[in-house]
């Protein structure tokens, strides 16, 4: 068994007993340089299983370095890495650790994380577990741990908002319905409670304004709201978004 395997089988075994309780763990990066990893932010619209890069932006001289997927609930993804749950879950640089590095890793190689449309939404964790680098001396055997920097990302449902505008005369009303994806129903569904900001603005180079913001009610469905405009204008909504949801802007209407 090479050294690296017996490694990464120990930090394994070690990051099973993490939990939502020691989320806490994934602490600021350390001050000396830290191997790094980013990982984009994440978009659920579908059943589809989203795989997104997890790349390696910064080595600081390691030889390997060791990640572990902690999701919106705090609990540990052991489906992720080459070996998923037979090696923990874990996430390795080089991918694979049957054999001993022979050089420092390089920076901007990747490998996937897969998604799932129903994980845990929110803020999910890459705990940096251990970086390492081959050592001298009374360390030649065991090499030495170099800091490592944890990655937080974020994975949230997607969301749609639909616009009606209708004119009679110099009065326009504004309406609409909003949605977002929904796992445990496999679909998009009316969003309750989505701040809604209704806009407007006279020409296709303007600046947006804003008219007045709406909580949408049962089903996602936008308030309506009229008002007076003498000439035609472009109207749209802006949906915030929350920790579990992305935001969406609306297709523009001229009325």
């Amino acid at each position: 068994m090479s050294n690296l395997l017996a490694r990464a089988l120990v930090l394994a075994a070690a990051a099973t007993a993490l939990t939502g309780a020691t989320a806490g763990a994934a602490q600021a990066a350390p001050a000396s340089c830290p191997a790094r990893v980013t990982v984009p932010n994440v978009k659920i619209t579908s059943t589809a299983v989203r795989t997104v890069p997890m790349k390696l932006t910064q080595t600081c001289q390691a030889w390997a370095a060791f990640w572990i997927l902690q999701d919106g609930a705090g609990q540990i993804d052991e489906t992720q890495g080459t070996y998923g749950s037979l090696g923990g879950g874990l996430l390795t640089f080089p991918e694979d650790v049957m054999f001993e590095p022979t050089k420092p890793l390089t920076a901007g190689v990747a490998q996937s994380l897969r998604i799932r449309h129903n994980s845990a939404l929110g803020t999910q964790t890459l705990l940096g577990l251990n970086a390492w680098a081959p050592g001298a001396g009374e360390d030649a055997f065991e090499g030495v741990s170099l800091p490592i920097a944890h990655t937080r990302f974020h994975v949230r449902a997607g969301s749609a908002a639909g616009i009606t505008a209708n004119r009679k005369g110099t009065r326009v009303t504004l309406g609409g319905k909003v949605t977002r994806y929904t796992p445990a129903a496999r679909k998009f569904t009316g969003w309750r409670q989505a701040r809604v900001v209704m806009q407007w603005r006279p020409t296709n180079t303007s600046a947006w304004r804003n008219l007045t913001t709406v909580r949408t009610g049962a089903n996602g469905v936008v308030p309506t709201r009229s008002w007076s405009f003498s000439k035609s204008a472009l109207f749209r909504f802006s949906v915030d978004a929350t920790g579990t949801t992305w935001g969406d802007l609306s297709a523009q209407v001229r009325r």
